[in-house]
């Protein structure tokens, strides 16, 4: 049942590749970047995080998904709010790399269940939730809600409600989004090997061990 209509959102997976073009432009810009002006872009980005008028966006969107979603509204927000005690609590393990968060997995379930465009939307306020409690902002950063925008559009095309495969999917897009975030910070803006090795060791276990033990009972009660 799930899977009618899948072709009626074709159109949004093209928008998403587009967006990818001009994500890989700007992520090119910045390698040609020297250290200190991106040490700068930084600075002014985790600023403009901790604006209010941040705040005031997400509220509005979690506003928008609660008037016309009431179950996608109330797992984003069960979810957003996991990502941002995990934040709190591993704030220390943030310079080392940890990958231990709940926003891959939120975002693939939504995309599966709901459609695209929740997992799209709601993927990304799962994931805002983190950063914005973690105190912490980058260009790498970027290349998480990029990956995190690509995982919300695509997953549901993968997913086969008569056999409720969510643990192949999700792990399937577990690896995707490890791999990714991983290569583009190392090659593109210079990240620590050390740090990309304990993220990938971190990041991968810990979502297949959410994906095979409560992604199908997750995917079974929202339906």
């Amino acid at each position: 049942m799930l899977a009618v209509g899948k072709s009626d959102n074709l159109d949004e997976v093209g928008i998403i590749f587009k967006v990818g073009i001009i994500y890989t432009s700007f992520f090119y810009l910045l390698k040609m970047t020297s250290k200190r002006r991106l040490k700068k872009l930084e600075i002014v980005l985790k600023k403009a995080l901790f604006k209010r008028g941040v705040l005031y966006v997400l509220l509005a969107c979690m506003l928008l998904m609660l008037v016309f979603f009431f179950r996608p509204f109330l797992f984003i927000f069960v979810f957003m709010m996991f990502n941002a005690l995990i934040a709190i609590f591993l704030r220390p393990l943030i310079m080392v790399g940890i990958g231990i968060e709940v926003g891959v997995f939120a975002t693939v379930v939504a995309s599966c269940v709901f459609g695209p465009k929740v997992g799209i939307i709601g993927g990304l306020l799962v994931l805002l939730s983190k950063l914005i409690f973690q105190g912490m902002f980058t260009p790498r950063s970027l290349i998480i809600i990029f990956s995190h925008l690509i995982i919300g559009g695509l997953a549901f095309l993968f997913y086969d409600a008569a056999t409720m495969n969510i643990a192949t999917v999700g792990i399937g897009f577990t690896i995707f989004h490890a791999i990714f975030v991983s290569v583009l910070g190392f090659f593109l803006l210079g990240a620590n090997i050390g740090k990309t090795g304990f993220f990938l060791l971190t990041n991968i276990p810990w979502n297949i061990f959410l994906f095979m033990y409560l992604g199908p009972t997750m995917v079974h009660y929202l339906v």
